[in-house]
């Protein structure tokens, strides 16, 4: 059921398919006013859904709309129904099909779920609004999604803008009480993309089925689950609800009148009993769906609760109207009898009474019949009479030999039952009485007091783990991704940097069932060692990265237990972005505290990195910048550069800035390196090693809360000495970083691979032989594409985005150098342009239109030195030191500085250079 829907056209796009047109179902205008409704229901015809006499196998149901009318003065609600919609479809599964569970809008889209063949359907009507008809959108199979039935759906929500879709909540059972799958206590979730994940909600129903005292052998059936945004809880409303083991005859009495409020984590609950007549608690019905009423704040629901017997499914079938007008007339009668069993006066029930037979006229026009039992006709004597009875003989004759049956079918089912639970017991007190140490549990803690002769050799990386292996035994340790039960058996996934494999066990004479609870039961994180021998699978494991193997479990012990709770679920931080978002602009702390769909917040994530550094993509960003590093090494020592170690103490800004952390160093001022500047220049010029370069913290005390500013980053710098002109330096920066760029390919395409499954970008565009432009031609292009910018200007952030959106579309490509820039933006140790004294011999790199290097030909003469840290308003007695060490003779040179972690944030185009450090030190934040 849904509250509330409307006939009326939409015009809305997303990615599920199906054409644009008038006539599709929507939500607008559902509210008629504050005290009237639109809403609509489906129907399970169960078997009765079949069509009768049709040439081809087709299925149907009905959609019956109606409004809900609020009475103001009495706060009671009453139902006007209009004429139902017969909806019809091929699909089915096994010769059932059509069995419509529920109806959600999601998107602007009218949706109804089968729970017989896991189709999604689309409720869509004829252009004229005066019929309906429905479209398969999807085909989802129960469980993990490793199976070919299809799921058995009961309920649907919306919760942060995603389709979250359930089952019953209840485990499948064999005839002997144990389980036979749990794939009904998994949910699908789908986006407006149409991109489906899977969730264990074990957990989750395991929790509710403790509030209201149905935990195992006890068990709840749910058909009716939503999420509130309003009350930030989940509702449930069992349909059943059971203390015993599950039984098919006495199931049918186990309707509930529960409603359960759960906080979103699963941690706390309430339980709240639904006040009712008492002629309207019957054990027989339970509740199947329900809404919340609009303007209620979710505290109002039109719920439905019902009777699973054939008689009121064929009536619901034939006409809902009907069986909603008999449901009437029965409430009117036990209220009737219940006031004259009190001895009322007359006066008080006589006025239900004549509503009662209002009611039953209403019903004789309607089906052409009296309400009620038929009354017997008079059976003629004679013949014909002996031949009825006679004929009674056969059919009691034959009930009773099929009730026999039924008792020999149950008295041998018990017997089995009764034969598997001794061979059970027999095999648990055997396995009480034996040491399983040695085959699980929990590893004494690793204190280097042994050691063995194989050593670090004993172990198979994961990574290393291919079906070449197959019949191999093989020891792994990871951390425990997942770990799922399916009836006697366990399936783990364990984890190593990037590498996941699955590893499976099942209850056995070498491995018992505790064992298998205790391979289910281990904590997810915690670090576990797994035993056993590599077997190739007949079908690919999807989920694992070594997808063609699996380990067959022989021992399962636990090296280290994560005893801490889970601040996110790891399923959470690797689902991919939603949205990509801006790589400019500010940064919201607040905002990012949390985030939508299921996701983690980047604040989260930072706030416990040692967890969210566990995730392929992180796992994957940090390698590319540790090859970033590596690449920049190679190339430059293969160019005759030095590497070198500057001091991060100084008795003054780096650059004559006062963007410094200050501190006290033994009485004396002192501050933290905001470059290695200086001290390269007095190496590379000074001291005569000509080619130089530097890896180092750099840090800046700037209060930038922006998406590409932190307080604390890793510089790569280089210096070297120049013959005749500064191109000599832009040429070895043009081949570094297509070394780089070409390393990263040809060495980190996994990595990579990994980010882009998370954080979707497009590989970068660079030129062998890199683009220089000046910056007056730079001007122009932003000049021509209508960008108010002054060719002695300081290019703003947003002019730089844009510029590089513009020379990618120019020249193809998103790396590029620009040099010339104005005298006046560049600071004072920058060489003055011969030809302009207004320009400079300096330059940037840019990477996706962001600068990721700033350097230039610094000035060797030392009275220039002077003049141009006067002109900039520096006491040159603060830079004495600086200026002193070119008075003995300096080479020519130039260089630049890097930022480690924009390179990588830009090279892989993440939004945010937070994703690109490891422990990231803003403005905001100092640990961990």
């Amino acid at each position: 059921m849904n509250l509330f829907v409307s006939f009326r056209p939409r015009h809305a796009y997303d990615h599920w398919g199906g054409a644009v047109h008038p006539g599709y179902f929507a939500l607008e205008d559902a509210v008629i006013d504050d005290h009237t409704f639109h809403f609509a229901a489906v129907t399970d015809l169960d078997k009765l859904s079949l069509v009768a006499d049709s040439k081809k196998p087709l299925f149907r149901s009905t959609l019956l709309p109606g409004k809900l009318v609020r009475d103001a003065a009495t706060n009671r609600y009453n139902v006007e129904f209009e004429p139902i919609r017969t909806l019809v479809s091929q699909h089915n599964e096994a010769g059932r099909g059509m069995e419509l569970s529920e109806l959600t809008i999601y998107k602007n889209r009218l949706l109804s779920f089968d729970d017989r063949t896991g189709t999604v359907f689309e409720i869509l009507s004829s252009p004229d609004a005066a019929d309906s008809y429905v479209v398969p959108r999807f085909v989802i199979t129960e469980g993990d999604g490793d199976t070919d039935k299809g799921m058995k759906w009961e309920w649907a929500t919306i919760k942060n803008n995603e389709l979250i879709l359930g089952s019953m909540g209840k485990e499948f059972t064999n005839p002997d009480g144990s389980i036979d799958n749990t794939n009904n206590l998994w949910v699908a979730v789908l986006n407006d993309r149409g991109e489906l994940r899977r969730e264990d909600w074990e957990r989750k129903f395991n929790f509710v089925r403790e509030l209201v005292g149905a935990s195992p052998p006890g068990y709840i059936i749910m058909e009716a689950i939503l999420w509130s945004d309003h009350l930030k809880k989940w509702v449930f409303l069992p349909r059943r609800i059971s203390s015993s083991t599950y039984d098919e005859v006495e199931d049918e009495r186990k309707g509930s009148n529960k409603v359960v409020l759960v906080n979103d984590s699963f941690t706390e609950g309430t339980v709240v009993d639904i006040k009712m007549k008492p002629s309207d608690l019957d054990p027989l019905h339970g509740f199947s769906t329900f809404a919340f009423v609009p303007g209620t704040g979710d505290h109002h629901a039109m719920a439905v609760s019902k009777m699973s017997t054939p008689e009121a499914v064929a009536a619901a079938a034939a006409d809902p109207a009907i069986a909603e007008l008999t449901d009437q007339i029965a409430k009117l009668g036990v209220s009737i009898a219940e006031a004259k069993q009190a001895k009322k006066p007359k006066e008080e029930w006589d006025p239900l009474l004549k509503e009662m037979l209002a009611l039953k006229v209403e019903y004789k026009a309607k089906t052409g019949q009296e309400y009620g039992p038929n009354k017997e006709e008079k059976k003629p004597k004679g013949n014909d009479s002996q031949e009825a009875s006679d004929k009674n003989k056969e059919k009691r004759a034959k009930k009773a030999a099929e009730k026999a049956a039924k008792e020999e079918k149950k008295r041998k089912q018990r017997e089995e039952r009764e034969r598997i639970q001794r061979e059970k017991l027999e095999m648990l007190k055997s396995a009480a009485n034996e040491d399983w140490s040695h085959v699980f549990g929990d590893a004494p803690m690793i204190q280097s007091a042994t050691k063995s002769e194989e050593g670090v050799n004993r172990w198979t990386r994961i990574e290393a783990l291919s079906k070449e292996m197959e019949g191999k035994k093989v020891l792994v340790r990871g951390f425990l991704h997942t770990a799922r039960g399916v009836g006697k058996g366990a399936f783990v996934l364990i984890r190593s940097s990037l590498y996941t494999v699955q590893c499976v066990a099942f209850e056995s004479k070498d491995i018992p069932s505790a064992m298998i609870k205790y391979m289910n039961g281990v904590p997810v994180e915690s670090i576990v060692d797994v035993y056993g021998t590599l077997t190739v699978p007949a079908n690919p494991v999807e989920g694992a990265t070594q997808s063609q193997v699996e380990v067959q479990v022989e021992k399962f012990h636990c090296v280290h237990k994560a005893t801490a709770a889970m601040p996110f679920q790891m399923e959470d931080a690797c689902r991919p972005d939603l949205v990509k978002e801006t790589d400019v602009g500010a940064y919201d702390h607040e905002a990012n505290a949390s985030a939508e769909g299921g996701r983690v917040g980047q604040e989260t994530r930072l706030d416990h990195r040692w967890i969210d550094l566990r995730t392929p993509a992180n796992q994957s960003i940090f390698r590319v910048q540790s090859m970033v590093c590596t690449l920049f090494r190679e190339y430059l020592l293969s160019q005759n550069f030095m590497e070198i170690h500057t001091p991060k103490l100084l008795s003054g800004a780096s650059e004559g800035g006062a963007d410094v952390f200050t501190l006290d160093y033994f009485g004396k001022p002192a501050c933290l390196s905001m470059s290695p500047q200086l001290h390269k220049q007095m190496a590379a010029a000074c001291g005569g090693f000509e080619r130089v370069f530097e890896i180092g913290p750099v840090f800046r005390a700037e209060n930038s809360n922006t998406r590409r500013h932190l307080c604390e980053f890793t510089g790569l710098d280089l210096e070297m000495a120049i013959v005749e002109h500064y191109d000599e330096v832009l040429d070895v920066l043009g081949d570094l970083f297509v070394y780089i760029f070409d390393g990263l390919t040809e060495k980190c395409g996994q990595e990579i691979q990994r980010v882009k499954e998370q954080h979707g970008f497009e590989d970068l565009k660079y030129l062998k032989k890199t683009l220089k432009i000046d910056y007056a031609t730079g001007c122009k292009l932003l000049r021509e594409a209508g960008v108010d910018q002054g060719d002695y200007d300081d290019l703003s952030t947003e002019n730089e985005k844009k510029l590089g959106d513009i020379v990618r579309e120019k020249y193809d490509t998103d790396f590029f150098i620009m040099d010339k820039y104005p005298l006046d933006v560049r600071p004072f140790y920058t060489m003055p342009d011969p030809n302009n004294p207004k320009l400079s011999n300096s330059y940037d790199v840019f990477i996706r239109g962001q600068e990721i290097l700033s350097g230039a030909q610094r000035v060797h003469e030392p009275e220039l030195i002077e003049e141009r840290a006067r002109a900039w308003g520096i006491e040159v007695e603060t830079i004495a030191s600086y200026v002193d060490s070119f008075r003995n003779g300096a080479l020519p040179h130039g260089g630049g500085g890097i930022g480690l972690e924009r390179v990588v944030m830009l090279y892989l185009g993440l939004p945010n250079i937070r994703k690109s450090s490891m422990f990231p030190r803003d403005p905001r934040r100092i640990s961990p």
